[in-house]
């Protein structure tokens, strides 16, 4: 891929990318139609914060560095945004990792777009990684469900 492409993308994937700590998979989709997806986001139950961009922030640009438990991550997942297309599924996988989501978090819905960044969607089950641009907020293409 080309390293022009990677100067796209946010400081910490950016130079994960540029210093060939991770890589994309096959997986890797750049060009798509639009599709809707589900995500889960921190927030209280009465807590009527708006949707924004740092709903959509990875577990890299929340641990500074890419650094995780005192360990840098080379897996190309870590970078990016995580969602799934099949509601329930997420439902199922985030009960099981996060007790208690009904009171800590929110489900939000909406569609992913080439526009925003590749994804990558694996074929045995719903879950999608999404690599957003730098400067890019999809946010007012999501709502919070009821």
């Amino acid at each position: 891929m080309d390293e022009t492409y990677y100067l796209r993308f946010p400081s910490v994937l950016k130079k994960a990318l540029l210093n060939r700590k991770v890589v994309f998979d096959a997986f890797l989709i750049c060009h798509y139609e639009p599709f809707f997806a589900y995500r889960a986001i921190d927030r209280k139950k009465d807590d009527g914060t708006p949707i924004n961009r740092k709903d959509f922030r990875s577990y890299a640009e929340l641990h500074v560095d890419g650094v995780f438990k005192g360990r840098v991550r080379k897996n190309i997942s870590f970078y990016g945004c995580s969602l799934f297309t099949n509601l329930n599924e997420m439902k199922e996988k985030m009960n099981c990792k996060l007790p208690g989501i009904s009171d800590s978090q929110k489900i939000i819905a909406g569609y992913v777009k080439d526009s925003n960044g590749p994804c990558a969607v694996k074929n045995e089950n719903s879950h999608v990684d999404w690599w957003l641009f730098e400067g890019c907020d999809p946010s007012s293409d999501f709502e919070v469900m009821s």
